[in-house]
């Protein structure tokens, strides 16, 4: 992060400064545009500001992790107890056989409830779901941290603001 012409700020959902190593929204002050410049412009984008200073000598802070848009996000806690998210296009390709919608609901810090709407053989496509969520779950260096449950559901609704069902449901830390 170039922060000899911006300042860089995360903060949380509470509006509390994230520390580094927690997630938190970009916010960002430019410092060279007079005409219109951003003062603390906060942003979708989640980072996660790196905790230690780079052993190249790069003077300037770093992120260790940027997520893009925390909406569709979901974050875990890996092995390591560092955070881990699932990118959205990953979720967006969950294809299996007989599988007509899915939705990803976290419930818990790590734990996910997936809602799928299945046509066919039950079975089959259940047994679809669990081996592509394990895949993905594999991938992440995540498959014994976070634990999921398969719920047949007979439709996913709506969003009444949108009109589209919501693919990603994140949990919200109160």
């Amino acid at each position: 992060m170039f922060n000899d012409w911006h300042i860089f700020e995360s903060i949380k959902q509470n509006g509390e400064a994230a520390k580094p190593g927690e997630p938190g929204n970009l916010v960002i002050t430019n410092l060279y545009n007079y005409t219109q410049p951003l003062i603390r412009y906060r942003m979708d984008d989640e980072v996660i500001l790196q905790e230690k200073e780079c052993s190249c000598g790069w003077p300037f802070p770093i992120f260790s992790k940027l997520a893009g848009r925390k909406e569709e996000f979901l974050w875990f806690e890996g092995p390591d107890g560092n955070k881990e998210y699932i990118h959205p296009i990953t979720l967006v390709e969950f294809i299996v056989a007989g599988l007509k919608k899915i939705q990803f609901v976290q419930v818990e810090k790590n734990k996910l409830r997936l809602n799928a709407v299945i046509q066919g053989d039950r079975d089959a496509t259940i047994s679809g779901i669990r081996n592509r969520m394990d895949e993905i779950l594999k991938k992440k260096n995540l498959i014994n941290f976070v634990d999921y449950e398969i719920n047949i559901v007979g439709d996913i609704p709506n969003d009444h603001k949108t009109g589209k069902y919501k693919l990603i449901i994140p949990f919200r830390q109160t």
